[in-house]
């Protein structure tokens, strides 16, 4: 390869990005008069022949490489050789395979083809290091070969109508029946080699729309009936990292298109088909999922088109079935959740077991043993008090007594106090409690005046007897929904740990895309100056935070304490914090510091609206926040909260098993 080549491409692809079609055409037709890609070869390790498949493979960002070719190494059908391409790498050839290392200036489809250049097979298969791929693939692959008199095949995607995956597929199926016409991106593509040379492979100048521009070419070459669609055939895709780029991919697409439309006779055909599809999946033909219409949202923001499904169990089986090989942590977090929420505890074990160490892997591993053995039903109930401190919530707290009614939880009894309301609150409290089934034991009482949330707390557990209370449960007056076994899973979840004190959950808002507020919360550093606590930031819910965790703090808005720590080890909640701020964390500390333990479980979900806490920060607000994170600052050794949270820390990884 000459030296300016690579720069010559370079040139081509930046006139064709400024929309300067017909000067790129002539900067990419001097680059392939100079380029050879003989010598792009880095090291081979191939066995002499001519094998079945060439299988050519770039790096995707992001991905790890081993697991492709794990799954490669797995086929049932073993005649075949891998070349792979990549800009730089230290991957050291494995058995079977051929490295390029190409230049920075080649695009993924100049990879393609120069990897291609290198096959010695009869049939080109394209993937890169974000694919999986089933063991079977090849197999499926040389049969359909077979069977059909054919140039190219694409998999995934059945036809229109058939199939309740497609609007997550990130790729259109443009054609009307089995046998589709395109062949969008090069990835998941198998191509005869000699068309594929023919044809002059992908065009290098495409940055999105190579696989479109394969199809045009086929088309115009007169084999537009030779592309085949097979759904049998299938591989996984998923565009998690890229995603966060759409704007970029959108925006180059269009461009694809653009230098399509002045160069490819056969794309009229290609966009006809492509407005087609995009017509049905709007209108949610193609898929069993029900999801907000695509123009509604960003189309980069896959994460929360999860987050929306994984909140319907009924969509659960079918997100497996969709990702289950996808490789893209987010993905990962999602299949991972729905299997444990599904309960398919040696499932989730054995998915998570093949996916890189990380910490969120390590706790969906222990929590699959732990929800396996929440299964079995309660020997007894508990008997639970549940306090409710209710302030100016005329709206809100009817629906969250009525949430806290819903319990399939027996053995229980509930507290109310209005807290010195200006509204009718007391009169709605009345209202709902009186709804509740006979057999539940509630109480109502007013308070004249607003006394703040520790004190209330305090009153409602010092004016009643609670000696018949294992536990005792604080509730917030703007809940909005629960699932029915919610108060059973926590109390499951107290037993689990005869060493926890409080046990909690995860809390989201009432936003349409699940947004987590109450996760998992730890302190990072406490001085006299600052405390740092984790967790605080709202995140988008796709199943990442669903684990059991040992954690320092629990979000106060629905959460179980044993009742001898309230009573009795830790005492109640301090009254120099009021009205409320930082009330839970200094309690929670408190416990953390008498070395209890406090759980968080991810899978018992609660809805609330934080309608104080959603108030805007005013001068007074900020006062109180910042005045009680000063007495909290001055109330703890930070030495000793250090200390003790450091080596809590490590009874946390003795339990993960490291």
């Amino acid at each position: 390869m000459t030296r300016n080549s690579p720069d010559q491409l370079s040139h081509a692809v930046t006139l064709h990005r400024k929309g300067a079609f017909s000067e790129a055409a002539e900067a990419l037709n001097a680059y392939t008069a100079n380029r050879d890609f003989q010598s792009l070869t880095a090291g081979d390790n191939r066995e002499p022949g001519t094998p079945l498949f060439s299988i050519i493979v770039t790096l995707a960002p992001g991905h790890d490489p081993a697991l492709l070719l794990r799954d490669i190494t797995a086929q049932t059908v073993q005649d075949f050789e891998i070349i792979m391409a990549a800009s730089n790498t230290d991957i050291t050839p494995a058995s079977k395979t051929c490295m390029l290392l190409c230049p920075p200036a080649f695009t993924m489809a100049e990879q393609f083809n120069a990897a291609a250049s290198m096959a010695r097979s009869t049939i080109l298969t394209f993937l890169d290091t974000g694919c999986s791929v089933p063991p079977d693939y090849l197999e499926r692959l040389a049969a359909a070969f077979t069977e059909l008199d054919i140039y190219a095949l694409r998999g995934r995607i059945p036809a229109r109508g058939a199939c309740k995956f497609n609007e997550l597929a990130d790729h259109l199926d443009l054609g009307p029946a089995d046998c589709a016409s395109a062949l969008e991106v090069p990835v998941n593509l198998a191509v005869l080699r000699e068309a594929f040379v023919q044809l002059g492979g992908f065009n290098p100048l495409l940055s999105e729309g190579a696989g479109l521009g394969l199809a045009c070419a086929l088309s115009n070459a007169g084999a537009e009936n030779r592309m085949a669609y097979r759904p049998d055939v299938v591989i996984r895709r998923d565009w998690a990292a890229s995603e966060n780029q759409w704007a970029e991919r959108e925006a180059l697409m269009q461009l694809d298109s653009a230098y399509l439309k002045a160069t490819a006779q056969a794309w009229p055909t290609v966009q006809a088909r492509q407005a087609m599809a995009e017509n049905d999946r709007v209108k949610g033909l193609r898929s069993g999922l029900e999801l907000p219409a695509r123009n509604t949202i960003r189309l980069g923001n896959k994460e929360l088109d999860l987050g929306l499904m994984l909140k319907a169990k009924g969509n659960l089986p079918v997100l497996l079935e969709h990702f289950k090989d996808a490789r893209q942590p987010v993905f990962t977090s999602m299949v991972s959740a729905a299997l444990l929420k599904t309960g398919r505890y040696a499932e989730a074990k054995t998915y998570l077991e093949q996916m890189p160490e990380n910490e969120e892997v390590r706790l969906k591993r222990k929590s699959a043993e732990l929800l396996s053995a929440m299964e079995a039903p309660l020997e007894k109930e508990p008997r639970v008090h549940v306090l409710l401190l209710a302030c100016d919530r005329e709206k809100e707290v009817g629906p969250a007594l009525r949430e806290l009614a819903k319990t399939d939880y027996s053995n229980y009894a509930i507290y109310v106090a209005d807290n010195g309301s200006s509204d009718a609150t007391y009169a709605r409290c009345e209202t709902v409690l009186a709804e509740f089934p006979e057999h539940i034991e509630t109480h109502l009482q007013r308070f004249p005046v607003n006394i703040g949330r520790p004190i209330g707390h305090n009153w409602l557990l010092a004016d009643h007897d609670h000696s018949a209370a294992e536990y005792i449960c604080i509730a917030d007056d703007d809940l909005f929904a629960m699932e029915p076994g919610w108060l059973t899973d926590m109390v499951k979840t107290m037993q689990l740990f005869p060493e926890a004190g409080v046990v909690g959950g995860k809390a989201y808002g009432p936003e349409q895309y699940r947004t987590i507020h109450g996760g998992v919360r730890n302190i990072i550093w406490m001085d006299r100056e600052d405390l740092v606590l984790s967790g605080g930031k709202d995140e988008l819910d796709y199943g990442q935070m669903d684990y059991i965790d040992m954690v320092d703090h629990v979000i106060g808005c629905l959460h179980i304490y044993r009742s001898d720590v309230l009573f009795g080890e830790i005492g109640m909640f301090d009254p120099g914090l009021s009205p409320c701020q930082r009330v839970d964390v200094d309690h929670h500390l408190r416990v953390r510091l008498s070395g209890r333990q406090i759980i968080y479980n991810g899978f018992i979900e609660i809805g609330h609206l934080r309608s104080g806490g959603g108030q805007p920060m005013t001068p007074a607000r900020l006062g109180n926040v910042l005045g009680n994170q000063i007495k909290m600052l001055y109330k703890h050794d930070p030495d000793q909260v250090r200390a003790v949270l450091a080596a809590l820390a490590k009874v946390r990884e003795k339990w993960l098993g490291q």
